[in-house]
């Protein structure tokens, strides 16, 4: 096909839908083939038997076609639907013709996956359009037809934005995910029996699903309630109900977020919730990843080093719910009480201008929050629902008193007495009925007496804090005991499993007679679900799912712990957070020492025997590894609330520091993340981000220094530790005690100032990123593009600015021009770069430059006094690789500076001879390079069409090699 028409073609795809094609080749038995000629004799045509070959598993142009073609989609980025047949055909035994493993891309990134009920012959082949099988193509066709809009917005984008590779929308994405992203929602306890099910029948509730009446209240529900009345596990049966009603119908798009307040800073942030979002809907339809587009190129990138911010992901969010075409989305967000009150009202307002955007796009987006009664937020236009008014709450709470309280007969009128009592004073708050209940069944376990139980009842406080106070000071046993608990469960950095709560919990009561040392015989995991409901004076439970961790029974607990209960905590003082974690701190260390002193077999090996070695440790002493990790996080916590740590890092922890290191790297299970025994304490502190001990941490070196041992940490100096893992407070802290410890110095103080002023632009380095000290500390910086961090470096100490300490690998400048750090090269230059330095290819800055197609920095190296007929190993110059790439500015800027117009390198081949024949111009690909403006240009400056190279070849013979008139006639004039 030539490529105009291919191109053409190219240009008018807006989506890709397969019915049964064999991508990886038909059956090697040839049952493909069979088919396709018994099929055409059938139709009385002749089969192509050179298509036919190529289809087969074992051609050797499929392979090659079928990578070429999944470039080309993610580059395209088109919906597609690969359908597949369900049923064999019977004259193959019943075999399907193309079976699923050839029938698809197998890259769900890419397509959607769909079984049609057929066989391979009758799969377009449907009884009208209410088939079902029908329905599903109809569902594809909707899709693809929504992402017009969105191509067509796409296509207005500035001049000044790139387009997304496949990869780095591939990279945005997974940027998205956290290991926590739906934990609340799976530790929720579901709605038990028939609960909740009056909700769906509500006037509220149906008519915010009814889309007829959408213009009304503007596609929001907003249920609110008091502390323990039940909102999240009404929430979580709504989304579960919701997205089973709809199945697995993609043009139906259903997604959550439960806001979780003792989680993670993604688990109760708005960043955390987009992410949330944006990753689920991405998910569940491909298509709409078109929206990253929204995103400069640059904007990507920085994205894809330093991880997603705010504006970014409701730009990309607003842009994704536009291209939702005839598709509905439906958002439960639960718990908005339990996000910082600002951002929860952001969010609100963010939500409200969306859903208004979605009217007028005609498209279908509800979205139902719930939280307390507070934070007040109000909404123009929404259904409000406050869950303890309704009468189907009430019924729920009856339904559980009946089921839970154990009474000999419930259906005397006694018992239905007790019932309404119970249900009178609870105010409908379904945690207090929850313990109400629990406390009244344990007081009465085998002969229950409703006098006894109403006279009782009558002595519990009506309100939930009342009720939390009354439990935990009720008796005098183990006071010391259920602190301790509490403040580990409150504090802990994640939360506990039973058997790691237990030995904190005995490290804390007596840390000298405590080995750590777990006997499952005797003291096993149902003991240990007791003893977490004993300690915690039942306020806590083991999670039922697979995590099997301790929580707080709810939120609340948390809540009254933090505040009104404050006063009662014995030994605090006034600094209860600081002093907890102090205590934490030492319980922790304990068991280091508890280890060390038992001389545990802990071989630095990573052979299999180790890894089961490792394993059998750690379920031997569970508290183990959560010390280890914990003791300095608890000390740096400590240091943040007030109390002092100076004595603990510099003495206590400091005399077991290279304990610390062996327990760590024993624990460790990859061996690049494991510490040499020379790692300075400093650089521990900064990957961690602990930046509060390095705050008080006595000053040895810089925070830029390697130190001169053979084997550098993995990422080479401190700074480089905190920024390789976003440790920004750790950063700030280093460049800090840098400038408190230099002279007064305006610039020091200026660029430590300016560094921090946006820490969203903070250029954290890549992940993978590992310190080669075959390279200098400045390349490095040179190579990361940070100029102000770099600046700094320059100012701080004297470094030489030329050398490299390989000669394989670039001075610092070529680095910045390989990477297109425009201000970096700037700051290099103005501190003496060697504007011709070569790496070890012998390329130049300028030479990467014209082949990054970057003019600036082409510009800024001219006037530097850059050679611009500098010539790399092949003999080529900036200007012959500059027309290839069809940058017209950038080769007019070389010839403006004396670039030779017909330079010829090794092989005798001129600029003109590269530009005619560019490269990227292929069968599969649209894009417009602007070559042919740089053709006119070369000839415009007296470029020779007939100069001829090694083979004889001259421009005009290798136009006429590719039957390219234009170009033909564009160098015959």
């Amino acid at each position: 096909m030539p490529i105009v028409i291919c191109t053409a073609f190219l240009k008018k795809t807006v989506g890709i839908m397969f019915f049964g094609t064999p991508h990886r080749g038909a059956d090697p038995r040839n049952i493909l083939h069979h088919v396709l000629q018994t099929s055409a004799k059938a139709l009385g045509a002749q089969v192509n038997e050179q298509i036919v070959r190529a289809l087969m598993p074992d051609a050797e142009l499929l392979p090659k076609l079928r990578d070429e073609f999944t470039i080309l989609c993610n580059e395209k980025s088109w919906p597609i639907f690969s359908f597949q047949e369900e049923y064999g055909v019977w004259s193959l035994f019943g075999k399907k013709v193309v079976d699923d493993q050839s029938s698809c891309l197998d890259n769900p990134a890419l397509e959607i996956r769909q079984h049609i009920s057929r066989n391979h012959m009758d799969m377009c082949r449907f009884s009208g359009l209410q088939d079902p099988e029908y329905r599903k193509v109809e569902a594809a066709l909707k899709r693809i037809l929504g992402t017009i809009e969105a191509r067509k917005r796409c296509e207005k984008r500035s001049p000044m934005e790139s387009s997304i590779s496949g990869d780095l929308r591939t990279s945005l994405v997974e940027r998205l995910y956290f290991s926590k992203i739906d934990e609340r929602l799976t530790h929720l306890t579901p709605a038990q029996g028939f609960t909740c099910r009056w909700f769906l029948d509500t006037p509220q509730y149906t008519s915010w699903r009814d889309i007829t009446q959408q213009a009304d209240h503007g596609g929001f529900l907003w249920i609110k309630g008091n502390p323990g009345t039940g909102k999240s596990t009404l929430m979580k049966f709504l989304f579960e109900h919701a997205r089973e009603e709809t199945g697995a119908e993609p043009s139906q798009i259903t997604l959550s977020f439960f806001f979780l307040a003792r989680g993670t800073a993604e688990e109760k942030s708005t960043a955390g919730l987009y992410r949330s979002v944006l990753h689920q809907l991405f998910e569940k339809a491909g298509d709409l990843r078109d929206s990253l587009e929204c995103l400069t190129l640059d904007g990507a990138r920085g994205i894809q080093l330093n991880g997603w911010h705010e504006e970014a992901l409701k730009k990309t969010f607003c842009r994704a719910v536009q291209g939702l075409g005839s598709r509905s989305l439906t958002i439960f967000v639960d718990a908005l009480d339990e996000c910082e009150d600002s951002q929860a009202r952001n969010m609100v307002f963010f939500f409200e201008e969306l859903c208004d955007m979605a009217q007028q796009k005609q498209v279908r987006l509800r979205i139902c929050f719930s939280s307390r009664h507070y934070p007040h937020i109000e909404i123009e236009k929404g259904i409000e629902l406050t869950l303890e008014d309704e009468q189907g709450h009430k019924e729920d709470i009856e339904k559980y008193i009946k089921t839970k309280l154990r009474l000999s007969n419930k259906k005397t009128k006694l018992a239905q007495s007790l019932h309404a009592e119970l249900l009178e004073r609870s105010s409908l708050i379904f945690l207090w009925v929850v313990l109400v209940v629990d406390i009244l069944n344990s007081e009465s376990p085998r002969n229950p007496n409703i006098d006894k139980m109403r006279k009782r009842l009558r002595t519990i406080p009506p309100k939930l804090a009342d009720l939390f106070e009354m439990i935990l000071t009720r008796d005098e046993e183990g006071p010391k005991l259920m602190q301790i608990c509490l403040q580990w469960i409150l504090f802990a950095t994640r939360p506990l499993k039973p058997q790691e709560l237990y030995f904190a919990i005995q490290f804390g009561l007596n840390e000298d007679s405590c080995s750590g040392r777990w006997d499952q015989e005797a003291t096993g995991m149902d003991d240990l679900k007791v003893f977490v409901r004993h300690s915690s004076k039942g306020l806590a439970e083991v999670t039922r799912n697979k995590a099997s961790e301790v929580q707080f029974i709810h939120e609340s607990v948390r809540d009254f712990l933090m505040g009104r209960y404050g006063d009662h905590w014995s030994g605090a003082g006034t600094n209860f957070v600081g002093h907890s974690h102090e205590l934490l701190r030492d319980c922790c260390l304990a068991q280091l020492v508890a280890i060390v002193q038992q001389n545990v077999n802990m071989p630095r090996d990573m052979s299999p025997q180790s890894v089961q070695i490792r394993k059998d440790v750690k379920l031997e002493f569970p508290f183990f590894e959560y010390s280890v990790a914990g003791v300095l996080h608890h000390a740096n916590s400590a240091q943040q609330h007030g109390v002092d740590q100076m004595a603990f890092i510099t003495e206590r922890f400091a005399s077991h520091f290279r304990s610390w290191l062996k327990l760590n790297n024993f624990l460790e299970k990859h061996g690049v993340r494991r510490y040499e025994d020379t790692v300075s304490l400093v650089y521990i502190l900064a990957e961690k981000n602990l930046a509060e001990l390095i705050k008080i941490y006595p000053r040895d070196g810089s925070c830029f220094d390697v130190g001169t041992h053979n084997r550098p940490p993995r990422y080479g100096p401190p700074i480089f530790a905190a920024l390789t893992n976003d440790r920004h407070d750790a950063a700030r802290a280093l460049l800090e005690a840098e400038v408190r410890v230099q002279p007064p110095n305006f610039q020091l103080h200026r660029l430590c100032q300016q560094y921090f002023e946006n820490e969203r632009q903070l250029r954290s380095f890549d992940r993978t990123f590992t310190f080669s000290k075959q390279k200098s500390v400045l390349s490095h910086l040179a190579e990361h593009g940070d100029e102000v961090l770099l600046s700094f470096l320059l100012n701080l100490v004297r470094v030489e600015i030329n050398s490299t300490n390989d000669l394989r690998y670039p001075p610092p400048l070529v680095y910045a021009a390989k990477k297109r750090h425009a201000a970096v090269m700037e700051l290099l230059l103005e501190a003496g770069a060697d504007v011709d330095s070569v790496d070890g290819t012998r390329r130049t800055a300028l030479l990467y430059a014209a082949a990054n197609r970057d003019e600036r920095i082409v510009k800024l190296l001219l006037d530097g006094g850059a050679d611009p007929e500098a010539k790399d190993p092949s003999g080529r110059t900036p200007l012959s690789l500059t027309p290839e790439l069809g940058n017209e500015s950038i080769a007019k800027l070389l010839l403006d500076w004396g670039a030779d117009v017909d330079s010829k390198n090794e092989y005798g081949r001129t600029p003109l001879s590269y530009a005619v024949v560019p490269r990227g111009v292929t069968f599969l690909s649209s894009r417009e390079e602007g070559w042919k403006a740089v053709v006119k240009l070369l000839l415009k400056n007296g470029a020779d069409a007939r100069a001829e190279d090694r083979d004889g070849k001259t421009p005009l013979s290798r136009v006429a090699e590719r039957e390219d008139k234009a170009m033909m006639e564009l160098l015959a004039g």
